[in-house]
């Protein structure tokens, strides 16, 4: 299955920053003693990043955040981070909106990488 991409029309602001989110599955036993193992094959592997877009219009902004209100955090899309200089399959359920002056927005969201047979 090939999932949407991002219907981005200018690249994001390049202050954005990385975010690296292990998932570990940890047991506690008792007297302090705990087990702590990756949950999963591509537990190390877990990141995402936090994307900037800046001076965006209004109808920009609305484009891209009816995007992603229509995935809900839910639906993986395809986007390309440019230092990456890949493309990979992303979920976002965080973003905030931020109206700078009249028809100028700053849109902030957080993409977290989702890994499956379209990687």
């Amino acid at each position: 299955m090939s999932y949407d991409a991002f219907p981005e029309t200018r690249g994001p602001a390049f202050d954005f920053e990385v975010q690296r989110e292990p998932v570990i599955a940890s047991v506690k036993f008792g007297d302090g003693y705990a087990q702590d193992v990756g949950d999963g094959l591509n537990a190390g592997d877990a990141l995402g990043a936090r994307v900037v877009w800046q001076l965006l219009t209004t109808a920009e902004k609305d484009a891209y955040v009816d995007f992603l209100a229509g995935k809900a955090g839910q639906t993986p899309f395809r986007y390309t981070i440019p230092s990456w200089g890949a493309e990979h399959s992303f979920k976002c359920d965080t973003w905030d909106e931020v109206n700078e002056s009249y028809n100028v927005w700053t849109l902030e969201a957080v993409f977290m990488r989702v890994f499956d047979r379209n990687d």
